[in-house]
């Protein structure tokens, strides 16, 4: 559990817009008052309840289960959790599930169903929640970057019209630059023979 309660630090000191003690609180109290009791309850009570075993029916059964009921809930509810800890309104939060939810569930299947085959079939169920902790490290950063996206974006922006050195350089010599990047990043570059 101790993982859990370390969570909320990682990420905020490896944001796009520097540490904010705000967002560490935010992820405290997402990971300390929402994460910990349903997570517990889900993968210490419930599954091994309903599936006892390690064998491959059980642990397949759990991962299926807990990547269509429990992490759509609890991804849903993270992003409300994230829109509306950081001042956005109730209909602020349906449209950032409404928005992001698949785009992070596809996510989510990329890591998640080795993760838990992994830990359902080889890990001792005491031991499961840990394992899967070290896991929610790297992808709570990546809930992070997204629950912040259009907040960081923001700062972003305004750092862009509010800077007086960049205020002065015309619009169109980002344009420029743009397209001397992208002759640069598609030009062939010769190898040298041996």
């Amino acid at each position: 559990m101790l993982l859990s309660h370390i969570n909320p630090f990682y990420p905020s000191f490896f944001s796009p817009s520097g540490y904010n003690p705000y967002r560490t609180a935010v992820g405290f109290g997402w990971s300390s008052c929402i994460f910990t009791p349903f997570g517990h309850n889900w993968y210490s009570k419930f599954l091994p309840k309903h599936f006892p075993t390690s064998n491959l029916k059980d642990s397949t059964l759990k991962m299926l289960l807990d990547q269509t009921a429990f992490a759509t809930g609890i991804n849903a509810l993270y992003l409300s959790y994230s829109t509306i800890a950081h001042g956005g309104t109730l209909d602020d939060a349906k449209v950032k599930v409404k928005k992001d939810l698949w785009s992070v569930l596809k996510a989510n299947w990329y890591l998640w169903p080795a993760v838990q085959m992994f830990t359902f079939t080889l890990v001792p169920i005491p031991l499961q929640l840990p394992v899967m902790n070290i896991a929610v490290l790297f992808w709570s950063c990546y809930l992070a970057v997204i629950g912040n996206k259009e907040r960081t974006q923001q700062v972003h922006n305004t750092m862009l019209t509010q800077s007086p050195l960049l205020a002065s350089i015309p619009d169109d010599s980002f344009q420029d630059y743009k397209s001397f990047k992208k002759q640069t990043t598609t030009a062939q570059v010769p190898r040298p023979s041996h």
